[in-house]
């Protein structure tokens, strides 16, 4: 194992990063104001999300729209909530979504089965879901979801040491994140980039992008990504036996940490 691989392995644990209701084209019901105040918070409150789902009482024998899109908004809470999940519930919706033409929802859907299989250490069928996704969600204009895409198949070629392929993927990922103006995912792109400088060795440069995340998170206080750039930070700068810096970095990554828990 290379030392590149090893410190993009180190960051990788420390950091692993991690929509419109659009109605289904063989139906007229829209999906219910529950399913819709789920979506709504699930970027920004996902454990409200998750308890929003968990309240209703979806059947199998309710409209098919209905039971797809919360057994995929499920899906999608349980990730965010690091809840780690059988591929039960993403199949309902995988089956229904990826039959029609929201391109949106076949999208998410794709991206989700991926994750599934993510998480169960099924390496090349989740990179194969989230290559198909890449192509789908081109065809909308939902960058959240893009970033999201284009960052795990990122992180995939990261851990095979691709690091041409990394590069490509977190620099679109970049790109959707600027796009969607949603500022965790600009910061989380800026670490996306750095990281995949460090599979690179060019370790001056990853340094840099660290900063520039460090600096948007510091300016519009962003709480986990400012910290995750600052603990990565000073893993490069033990890296290059400056243990100075390194100290100053997590100094202030555990002072933000405990500001955010008093905070709650």
């Amino acid at each position: 194992m290379t030392q590149a691989y090893k410190i993009i392995g180190l960051i990788a644990t420390v950091c692993i990063v991690l929509s419109a209701c659009v109605e289904h084209e063989t139906t007229s019901v829209r999906i219910s104001s529950a399913l819709s105040d789920a979506e709504e918070v699930m970027y920004e409150h996902p454990d409200s999300a998750l308890q929003i789902l968990q309240d209703m009482h979806i059947s199998s024998s309710s409209n098919q729209l209905q039971h797809a899109t919360w057994a995929l908004l499920m899906t999608q809470a349980k990730y965010k909530n690091d809840i780690k999940q059988s591929d039960s519930l993403i199949n309902i919706a995988y089956s229904f979504f990826t039959k029609g033409n929201d391109m949106q929802r076949k999208a998410m859907v794709l991206y989700y089965k991926g994750i599934v299989y993510n998480e169960h250490n099924q390496d090349d069928e989740a990179l194969k879901q989230f290559l198909e996704a890449a192509k789908t969600v081109e065809l909308t204009e939902d960058y959240k979801l893009a970033y999201l895409i284009h960052s795990s198949i990122g992180m995939i070629y990261a851990y095979r040491e691709l690091s041409d392929y990394t590069m490509q993927y977190f620099e679109k990922a970049q790109q959707y994140a600027q796009l969607s103006k949603y500022k965790d995912y600009i910061a989380y792109s800026y670490i996306l980039i750095a990281r995949a400088y460090a599979l690179k060795c060019e370790y001056n440069k990853a340094i840099e992008s660290y900063n520039e995340a460090i600096k948007l998170g510091r300016t519009y206080k962003l709480i986990k990504p400012t910290g995750d750039a600052l603990n990565e930070i000073s893993i490069f700068y033990n890296h290059i036996n400056n243990h100075k810096k390194a100290l100053h970095y997590i100094k202030e990554a555990i002072q933000i940490e405990e500001t955010d828990k008093k905070k709650t």
